[in-house]
């Protein structure tokens, strides 16, 4: 595994990175990043074990094959071309993902990488039930908790999957732009309460009003007091759909997904919404042009940055 590190305000962030997988590519495996396994879109944290040892985390969509959970098959398979498969040689099952994630304990001289993230069939109405998991990572660590870690990334519904499943309860094709258009239009938050060596659950929610073309791009955020912000874009019609994460009773059960007001002066359209958060523990959010700032100061009243609150972006 090859990987490129530098410093942003004294921590090791990741650049690039390979985590290779040991088996070789299926017969037939298409070569577009999208199709051969390869890792793309990366997003990192610095984290803490709760024993206080740093952990480097790494998430990003890796289409390899890896056995489905309770299952001897695997999630998914590439076939040769040859017109007995319908679609593009391609075969996803439920409960597929391609959000893959690594770890390291030593600064990134060597890694750990335990697979993917998979999805999990929480009832309505905490979760909206998601059949796989998709890509476009974002990483945070907690603030207050260092060890808390929660990782976002897309989802397609278990309803727009049945549509378009075939009989043998698969698709045929990569969902983002194949043969059944996109069905991806689900934003997904997994939780880690050790650093990032392992998750817990993945909460998903399906926006009601999702467009056409359903979501795109993920945004995560924990503040100070430790909650949990997450942003999706509508990609039909270009706007931010902003959620709190809401935990009940004293065991901090989740309690599903509460929508926030986005701030007029943020913009409310974006194709690439973030969220960063400054040197004291605000979450601010912004418009993805906006993104490249310089993060190590508190955010000024000007700033395109604009802070999340208590139920708005303000």
């Amino acid at each position: 595994m090859a990987c490129s590190r530098w410093l942003l305000g004294g921590m090791a962030a990741l650049l690039s990175c390979n985590v290779a997988d040991p088996r070789p590519d299926p017969l037939g495996a298409p070569q577009e990043p999208q199709h051969s396994g390869e890792q793309a879109e990366v997003a990192t944290a610095l984290a803490l074990t709760p024993g206080a040892a740093q952990v480097l985390l790494a998430g990003y969509r890796y289409t390899g094959s890896h056995t489905l959970p309770a299952s001897a098959l695997n999630d998914i398979d590439y076939l040769p071309g040859d017109g007995v498969v319908p679609g593009d040689g391609v075969t996803i099952r439920r409960g597929a993902s391609i959000a893959g994630w690594s770890y390291s304990l030593n600064g990134g001289t060597t890694w750990t990488a335990p697979g993917k993230l998979y999805p999990e069939e929480w009832a309505p109405p905490y979760s909206d039930p998601v059949a796989v998991l998709w890509s476009d990572p974002s990483l945070m660590a907690g603030f207050k908790s260092k060890s808390l870690v929660a990782y976002s990334n897309l989802g397609i519904s278990t309803p727009a999957f049945d549509k378009l499943a075939g009989t043998d309860d698969a698709l045929h094709f990569f969902p983002a732009g194949g043969a059944g258009g996109n069905l991806v239009d689900s934003v997904c938050v997994s939780l880690s309460v050790d650093g990032g060596q392992s998750f817990y659950g993945s909460y998903c929610r399906r926006p009601p009003d999702v467009g056409s073309l359903g979501t795109d791009q993920t945004a995560v955020g924990i503040d100070k007091a430790d909650r949990i912000f997450v942003a999706t874009d509508d990609y039909a019609d270009n706007k931010i759909d902003l959620y709190q994460l809401t935990f009940v009773g004293p065991s901090g059960q989740f309690g599903g997904f509460r929508k926030l007001a986005i701030d007029p002066q943020m913009g409310l359209s974006s194709r690439t919404p973030r969220i960063a958060r400054d040197q004291d523990g605000n979450v601010v959010g912004c418009r993805g042009e906006s993104f490249f700032q310089d993060l190590g100061r508190s955010v000024v009243p000007d700033s395109p940055w604009h802070l999340i609150g208590g139920s708005r972006l303000v």
